[in-house]
């Protein structure tokens, strides 16, 4: 089996994306941390209490690829 690709023109747009997304990463991380613990606080707000373990388990993370 054999698979040709062919293309015309440049990927001009795609680095001008590419290059604009690692320029506002830094931003796009404070508005993910604003609302990773505004769900954190939230669903400790909804756990029972009983011991407290439960309600201070709950966390997030960012993950970059």
């Amino acid at each position: 089996m054999k698979i040709n690709f062919t293309h015309k023109g440049n990927f001009n747009n795609l680095e001008r994306f590419l290059a604009k997304v690692v320029r506002i990463q830094p931003v796009i991380d404070i508005i993910l941390n604003k609302y990773g613990k505004r769900g954190v606080d939230a669903l400790k707000a909804a756990t029972p209490k009983e011991s407290g373990k439960t309600a201070d388990s709950w966390s997030y993370e960012i993950i970059h690829h």
